[in-house]
């Protein structure tokens, strides 16, 4: 089965370090489930700039565990808020980025046994 996240790019910039790519995994373990609230409180209240600017800093947390599709969609919600246009597909794509969001946060914490 394939898994939903690669950490090729971690393992090259922490040259191979398994506590340094613990910690990363950590973070973004912590920190993910506080930012999908985050989002969904935004795209609630329509609070369109806060929403790009919480996705902006977000986004690059994927660089470290691959999901690559998933930064796709990520970006085109960052640009739709940004510019404010199709606003009316956010939360329909959001629902498919929370679910892979979700998924990965699962599957990272059972392979790496992390509570």
């Amino acid at each position: 089965m394939t898994k939903l996240y690669n950490l090729e790019y971690l393992e090259e910039i922490s040259g191979g370090d398994q506590d340094f790519i613990n910690d990363m995994l950590n973070d973004f373990i912590t920190i993910t489930p506080g930012v999908i609230s985050q989002i969904e409180s935004y795209i609630s209240s329509q609070n369109w700039m806060e929403l790009y600017k919480t996705l902006h800093k977000f986004i690059p947390s994927f660089e470290y565990v691959g999901g690559n599709d998933v930064k796709v969609e990520l970006r085109n919600i960052e640009n739709y808020a940004k510019t404010q246009t199709n606003t009316d597909q956010i939360p329909y794509l959001f629902q498919g980025v929370k679910g892979f969001c979700l998924d990965i946060l699962e599957e990272i914490k059972t392979d790496f046994k992390i509570n």
